[in-house]
């Protein structure tokens, strides 16, 4: 479950105390950041972006130190494709959009698909519930290929994201009671 940023403003900064205050400064100004680039980046305003990336370019250079060395959680950075481009200039993978296709559609992207075929294939009934969006001269194919150790790295980052298994938080109660028992026993 994902949270706006007005909710967790709400939840944490009244939590605010000498202790954690450097912290809570931080939150605020990571908020206004957060909502500043949303509000510049949705109006698309080449100057505005540009400027707003002059602004903060200590922050776009730790980002993206933190997405090439894959620290950001649920965004994983493939610097090149093999077979794919010449130049490095990397990709990110969404890792919490995960998205299904049908066998034969997954078989026809790789062979090269072009939306008059697709649209064939959706009138033919052979890809249900297979939704793809083109825009005018909008194909899709393979770029190339994710090898070793990339693959297995990728998928190990995939794993750790949706593979949490939770326990239970033991309350300071049991824990003393667990003591005692021990305690008393052992006497």
């Amino acid at each position: 479950m994902f949270h706006g940023l007005d909710q967790v403003a709400s939840e944490f900064l009244p939590l605010a105390t000498k202790k954690n205050k450097k912290h809570i400064d931080s939150l605020k100004n990571s908020i206004e950041v957060i909502k500043e680039a949303d509000r510049i980046l949705s109006e698309g305003d080449p100057l505005d972006i540009q400027h707003y990336y002059e602004k903060n370019e200590k922050i776009r250079i730790k980002i993206l130190k933190e997405l090439v060395s894959h620290q950001l959680t649920g965004f994983y950075f493939i610097p090149r494709v093999d077979g794919g481009d010449r130049e490095a200039t990397g990709y990110v993978a969404l890792q919490r959009e995960i998205h299904h296709l049908p066998a034969l559609m997954a078989k026809t992207i790789s062979e090269g698909l072009v939306e008059e075929k697709y649209h064939e294939m959706r009138r033919a009934g052979s890809i249900d519930g297979c939704r793809l969006r083109f825009n005018s001269g909008d194909f899709a194919m393979p770029i190339g290929q994710l090898t070793s150790p990339h693959i297995e790295h990728f998928m190990q980052a995939l794993f750790n994201l949706f593979s949490r298994i939770g326990l239970p938080d033991y309350d300071d109660k049991y824990i003393e009671e667990i003591w005692n028992i021990n305690y008393i026993a052992g006497q």
